[in-house]
């Protein structure tokens, strides 16, 4: 591939002329503008607040490399391949065909990318210019990537008028807003715009979809990995300004007796915060930071917002072993115990199966311990199927029966090509080979996703194409076989009237269509998921929007209107049903017996994350509680560190430990033990 960058080009938009520059990939010009403001720095009295459009700038702004990222944890990988970080971090990036001599020939289709990371980490500037131009541009679509804020600095929220929380999202709200301001002076159709993301990113896009800030503004979207039907998808308001309030504390805040502030009180707080230097305090983040139900951006519970939301062509996805990039170093054996654990945690969240019941419904989906052993992988095969249905996959079969029962189309696939060369390293630490969370996005935008220093072979580069191919074509026409290839295999769209989650598109080197692709795991895992996941909201989700239902016909429509809002009660995307029994022995023989090892061949799983719901102080008091509660980590450190306990994951300490089982591993694993790579001791 060649890149060659030529004369530099200005555009004009509402605040100002910016300049890019023009480059030749292989056949194809494009211009680019990296950098571009969307807001005034999120500085001083900004930290913490919606942010503000950007002032006018005179003469040109120059918009020719990737800004910093916005704040976050960095390992040495990251601090010696990527730009560092600053709270000024609200730019986004241009990706378009070339402009005519400042003249618009046509209007191409517009795809606003959204990024993953957990809603903590990760960057759009670690996307190679000259791939994005080939993927995308060469195939007349212009790709728009953002920046937002992350951690803390994006989704602090006291509960109240003080900080709402949500930051991160209004940042992505007046991004999007930009775009469908701006966008047709490079060249782009606002009113063909698609909205997508992987992981956090696909829960964002899921989200903008139905928030009243942002429904109807786009056309189509890709959730990649991750949609507002996980469970993890948005965060409790307790949990998160429990967490918040503990952080500040952590930083210096007085400790104010008893559990409830008053609004001054955590208004002085915020104020005392907003004094404090940002990089020494919020780079740092974990779960249960994320979205939060603010009565604003999330006026309702989503289920609400989703059924008065407009309906739109969508694409959605998981990888075949989602679960997978989650397991190495030892602290995921994927061996019985973490079954067992993970059973633990789950009769621990439930109020109407105990672990005794849980175990068997468990076994009855997925197959006995006893027999799984017997196969070199089996157990951990077994683990990472359920960790994956639990986290993404359940969400994903969700995603697809509830549009289909609304007659949306929908086109559904299963990532399922992987290559020891995308692993690298990280590779060596995995119980098997697969493709997992974000390896989609690593063909898509053809990037290092775990910075492996080995290249790519005539297979992945085939794989990219492929994957661009159907993805970009969907972008375009809504239709991902518009591709003009008539090679590849038809994608068949799941509409009305068809059996929801039977035509699963494997997406691999040999294209092909599965039916019944998740058997009958997810219609038995349903029970599970609804009664301990959900449980402790379904009774006062019902309650809530039934009353709301009849106090107001249309409260999201309500809340359009207003310009202050105060936050509303929270409640989960659940479907509302009966409340649960107590717990008691039952007979759960009715549970249809599925053999997981006939089901292997077609698993599919999802983002990462988990039901690790309990309490910071059961956590505590259980060391054996592993915190399966993560989002996505698009890097290999990230995923490293966060893969310790919470209570350990900020210790240099263990850093280096888990840094130090790595060389072992390489070394036992005897793959890669002459690469010159160094770790810290």
């Amino acid at each position: 591939m060649r890149l060659k960058k030529k004369r530099p080009l200005e555009v004009v938009t509402q605040y100002g002329t910016v300049e890019g520059f023009r480059v030749k990939v292989d056949e194809t010009e494009a211009d680019v503008f990296l950098g571009v403001p969307y807001a005034k720095p999120p500085l001083g009295e900004l930290r913490f607040r919606r942010p503000q459009p950007p002032d006018r700038w005179p003469g040109v702004l120059k918009c020719v490399k990737y800004k910093e990222r916005s704040i976050q944890k960095s390992h040495f990988i990251e601090r010696l391949l990527m730009n560092r970080c600053s709270e000024d971090c609200l730019y986004l990036n241009i990706f378009t065909p070339k402009i005519e001599d400042d003249k618009i020939l046509q209007k191409y289709p517009v795809f606003f990318y959204i990024h993953g990371g957990g809603f903590m980490m990760d960057t759009p500037a670690r996307y190679d210019v000259a791939k994005l131009c080939r993927q995308f541009v060469s195939r007349d679509v212009i790709l728009v990537t953002i920046q937002y804020r992350l951690g803390f600095l994006g989704f602090f929220s006291t509960g109240d008028s003080a900080c709402p929380g949500n930051m991160g999202m209004f940042d992505q709200v007046l991004a999007l807003d930009w775009v469908r301001n701006n966008i047709e002076a490079f060249g782009g159709d606002p009113k063909a715009m698609t909205v997508g993301g992987q992981s956090a990113g696909a829960v964002s896009a899921d989200l903008l979809s139905i928030s009243p800030y942002t429904r109807g503004k786009f056309q189509r979207k890709m959730c990649l990995g991750g949609s507002s039907f996980c469970h993890w998808a948005v965060v409790k308001r307790e949990m998160i300004v429990e967490y918040c309030r503990k952080k500040a504390e952590q930083l210096g805040w007085p400790k104010r007796p008893g559990d409830q502030l008053t609004l001054n009180d955590n208004d002085a707080m915020m104020d005392w915060l907003r004094t404090l230097p940002a990089a020494c305090v919020f780079e740092e983040g974990r779960l249960p930071l994320g979205p939060v139900y603010d009565g604003d951006f999330l006026p309702k519970n989503v289920r609400y917002l989703r059924d008065r939301g407009p309906s739109m062509r969508s694409l959605v996805g998981v990888g075949q072993y989602e679960a997978l990039a989650f397991a190495p170093l030892g602290r995921l054996k994927c061996d019985e115990e973490d079954i067992r654990r993970m059973i633990r945690t789950l009769a621990r969240n439930s109020k109407d199966f105990d672990e005794k019941e849980i175990t068997q419904m468990i076994t009855q989906i997925y197959g006995d311990g006893e027999r799984l052993a017997t196969t070199r992988d089996g157990i951990a095969r077994q683990y990472i199927q359920m960790a994956s249905d639990i986290i993404s996959n359940h969400a994903c079969w969700r995603f697809i029966n509830y549009y289909q029962k609304r007659n949306v189309e929908t086109y559904a696939y299963s990532f399922e090509h992987t290559s020891h060369r995308v692993y690298g390293l990280f590779g060596l630490l995995l119980p098997f080979h697969g493709a997992s969370h974000g390896s989609e996005i690593a063909y898509f935008l053809d990037f290092n996703l775990f910075h492996s220093p080995l290249g790519r072979d005539k297979n992945d580069l085939k794989m990219a194409e492929l994957t661009a191919d159907y993805f970009v074509s969907f972008i375009r026409t809504g239709d991902p076989n518009n591709h003009g290839k008539p090679a590849l295999p038809d994608w068949p769209v799941v509409g009305a009237g068809e059996v929801a989650a039977d035509k699963i598109f494997a997406m691999a080197l040999q294209p092909k269509v599965r039916f019944e692709a998740w058997g009958s795991r997810m219609r038995q895992l349903d029970l599970i998921i609804e009664r301990v996941l959900w449980v402790h909201e379904l009774n006062s989700s019902s309650k809530r929007t039934h009353q709301a239902a009849k106090d107001d016909p249309d409260p999201v429509a309500r809340s359009e209107s207003r310009t202050q809002r105060s936050p509303s009660p929270d409640s989960h995307n659940s479907v509302t049903q009966a409340s649960p029994s107590p717990k008691s022995s039952r007979n759960l023989s009715t549970i249809p017996r599925v053999s997981f090892a006939e089901d292997l061949s077609s698993a599919r799983e999802g983002p990462s994350s988990s039901p690790d719901r309990t309490r910071s102080e059961d956590r505590k008091s259980d060391p054996t509680l592993c915190p399966l509660k993560i989002n996505s980590f698009n890097s290999m450190p990230s995923i490293l560190l966060l893969l310790l306990p919470a209570e350990e994951a900020d210790s240099p300490k263990n850093y280096h430990t888990t840094l130090r089982g790595v060389r072992v591993a390489c070394r036992l694993r005897g793959k890669f033990h002459k690469q010159s790579i160094k770790f810290p001791s």
